[in-house]
C-alpha cells in the first residue's frame, strides 16, 4: 500500500524521529546499527525493508543485506503468519504505538534456509530517507525460551526420576476427576510405596537407593500406557493416576499388573535386591469427587495396604476412613494422656519355679481414658508406632518402672523390673545413655532393671 493519506502519525513523535533521523545516518548511528547485538529492520509502510544491520542478516542466515533490502518483510515471517501480520502492519502505521520487548508470545524469525528461530520484537517509529518507517528489534530467546522450558519442567518433574511430581499429579488428577464425571468413565489413582527401602539405603548407600528409584520409574512408565500419567510423590512413594478405566475391577488388575512388574529383582552394581510394593486403589466417581478427596482415598487404601500385609493391592472403602479417624482421636487422646494422665504401670510377677519366690516382675503399659475408658494396649501401641508417639510413650515407661523399683527398694524390696522396648527406641542411638541416666537419677541399681527387644509391637500386653 502507498496509504500516505491513511498515515495518522501524531506530530510530536514525528518531529522527534524527523530530528533523530534527518535523513541521513551519521557515521556514529551507522556504527551503533552495525554493532548492535540484536536484529534491527526498518520497514517502511509497504511493508518492505528498507535497512537491516548485520545481526538481522545473520540470525536469518542471508549471505548479507543486500540479499534482504528491497524484500517484503514476508520473507522473515513464517507462512502461518503472514496474512494476519499484513493487517496489522496497516494497523501500526494507521496509529503507531511503540512496543516493548516481551509484549507478543510465541514470535518466530523465518531463515533462508526455511527453518524458525524463537524471538522476540520491539517496535518503535523512525524516519528514514524522507518517509516514516517502522523499525524492529529483533532478539534471538532461544537459550532464553529453553532455560523457560527448562524451569517449567523442573517445577513440574521429579529431578531423579523425571517423573511428574506431586503437583503435577495432582493438576492431572483434577482433569482427570472432572472428565470422569461429565462423561461417566471412571477414573482411577493407585498410591504406591516400596517395602523396607529404608533398609537398601541403609545397608547400601543412597547412590544405590537412587538408582533403584530409577529403576522402579522405568518398570512403572513401561507397565501402563502413554496416557496414564505416572509421578513421584517423594522418597519412595510413587502414584500412577489411569485417566480412563472401565470400572475399579481394571484399576486393580492394573495395581497386580505393578505389583508383578516391581516384584523383579533389580541388578545394580553388581547387587541383585529384592524390592516390593504395597498399592492403594481410589476411583472417581465411585470412592472420591475431586482430585484431593482421591488422593487422600488412595492414601488410605495405601494404608490399608501396608497393614495387610504388602505385595496385594486395597481398594478404598469407606469404613478406612472411618478407621482413620479413630486413629487420629487415638492419638490425640493419648497426647493428652502423656500431658495430664491416664497413663498406668501394672506389674506382672516374675517367679522362681524352683522355689517359688517373686523375683521380678514385668512392667505392663495401661491406659484409661476419661472418654474412650479402658483402652487395651492392642488398640493403642499401632497408633502410637504409627504418630512418633511410641518414642515418649516408652521414655514415661521407663521413668516409671525406675521409679517403682526405687520405692520398693526403699521398702526393702529387691525386684527385678522387666521394661519393654519397641524397636523405635532400640534404634535410638542415645538409648545407653538414656538408660544410664535414669538409673543414677532413681538411685536404682543397674541389675534392677531388664530391658526386653519386642518381637512386635503389640508385646506391650
Amino acid at each position: 500500500m502507498t496509504a500516505t493519506t491513511s498515515l495518522h502519525i501524531p506530530a510530536a513523535l514525528l518531529a522527534e524521529a524527523e530530528a533523530a533521523a534527518s535523513g541521513v545516518i551519521a557515521p556514529l548511528e551507522r556504527a551503533v546499527f552495525d554493532a548492535a547485538p540484536d536484529g534491527i529492520a526498518v520497514v517502511d509502510e509497504t511493508a518492505t525493508l528498507v535497512r537491516v544491520n548485520p545481526a538481522l542478516v545473520r540470525m536469518a542466515g542471508y549471505p548479507d543485506a543486500a540479499a534482504l533490502v528491497g524484500q517484503p518483510l514476508d520473507v522473515l515471517l513464517p507462512s502461518a503468519a503472514r496474512g494476519a501480520h499484513a493487517a496489522w502492519v496497516r494497523r501500526f502505521f494507521a496509529h503507531p504505538q511503540p512496543r516493548p520487548m516481551g509484549r507478543v508470545r510465541d514470535l518466530a524469525l523465518r531463515r533462508a534456509d526455511g527453518s524458525e528461530l524463537p524471538v522476540d520484537i520491539a517496535l518503535g517509529l523512525c524516519v528514514c530517507d524522507g518517509r516514516p518507517c517502522a523499525v524492529a528489534f529483533v532478539r534471538d530467546v532461544t537459550e532464553s525460551r529453553a532455560l523457560i522450558e527448562r524451569l517449567q519442567h523442573l517445577a513440574a518433574h521429579d529431578p531423579l526420576t523425571g517423573l511428574a511430581n506431586r503437583a503435577q499429579l495432582r493438576s492431572q488428577a483434577c482433569l482427570a476427576a472432572a472428565a470422569a464425571r461429565r462423561h461417566g468413565h471412571t477414573a482411577a489413582l493407585l498410591l504406591l510405596d516400596l517395602d523396607d527401602f529404608k533398609g537398601i539405603n541403609d545397608t547400601h548407600g543412597h547412590p544405590v537407593g537412587d538408582r533403584v528409584l530409577q529403576v522402579v520409574a522405568e518398570r512403572l512408565r513401561e507397565a501402563v500406557r502413554t496416557d496414564d500419567v505416572v509421578a513421584r510423590l517423594g522418597g519412595d512413594e510413587f502414584a500412577v493416576l489411569l485417566p480412563y478405566v472401565e470400572s475399579p475391577v481394571d484399576a486393580l488388575r492394573v495395581a497386580d499388573k505393578l505389583l508383578i512388574a516391581l516384584g523383579r529383582p533389580v541388578r545394580v552394581e553388581g547387587l541383585e535386591l529384592a524390592i516390593g510394593a504395597s498399592v492403594g486403589v481410589a476411583c472417581c466417581p465411585q470412592d472420591a469427587q475431586d482430585a484431593d478427596a482421591l488422593l487422600r482415598a488412595a492414601d488410605l487404601a495405601l494404608y490399608a495396604a501396608k497393614g495387610g500385609g504388602r505385595q496385594q493391592p486395597a481398594r478404598y472403602a469407606p469404613a478406612l476412613a472411618q478407621a482413620m479417624d479413630e486413629r487420629a482421636r487415638l492419638a490425640e487422646r493419648l497426647r493428652q494422656a502423656l500431658r495430664h494422665g491416664g497413663l498406668a504401670l501394672h506389674y506382672q510377677p516374675q517367679v522362681d519355679v524352683r522355689t517359688g519366690a517373686v523375683v521380678g516382675v514385668e512392667a505392663l503399659l495401661r491406659w484409661t481414658d476419661a472418654e474412650l475408658g479402658a483402652v487395651p494396649p492392642a488398640r493403642f501401641i499401632p497408633v502410637a508406632e504409627a504418630s512418633g508417639l511410641i518414642l515418649p510413650l516408652g521414655d514415661w515407661v521407663l521413668h516409671e518402672a525406675c521409679r517403682q523399683a526405687r520405692a520398693w527398694a526403699d521398702q526393702g524390696l529387691r525386684l527385678r523390673v522387666a521394661v519393654n522396648l519397641s524397636p523405635a527406641q532400640f534404634r535410638q542411638p542415645g538409648l545407653v545413655a538414656q538408660v544410664r541416666e535414669l538409673l543414677r537419677a532413681h538411685g536404682v541399681a543397674p541389675d534392677a532393671l531388664e530391658l526386653e527387644i519386642t518381637e512386635s509391637p503389640l508385646k506391650y500386653s
